[in-house]
């Protein structure tokens, strides 16, 4: 039985690959809701990190907050 479990373990373990991402000379808009922004702010904070770590100036990048909806 633990051959198995062993087995199982290692055929659910992936391999990662990452490209060589260059965002250089690229512009980028994100939208932003403002409902759940708990979560969307989270989203918006790991999007602007990509961003950074791919090599896109922060000028380039232009981040935009929906309107609260109107009920």
């Amino acid at each position: 039985m633990e051959a198995k479990l062993t087995a199982m373990k290692e055929s659910f373990t992936p391999k990662q690959i990452r490209p060589n991402a260059n965002a250089a000379g690229l512009r980028f808009a994100l939208v932003v809701s403002r409902f759940n922004s708990f979560i969307t702010e989270r989203l918006l904070s790991c999007a602007l990190g990509a961003l950074e770590a791919s090599g896109a100036p922060a000028k380039s990048i232009a981040v935009v907050r929906s309107a609260p909806a109107l009920l």
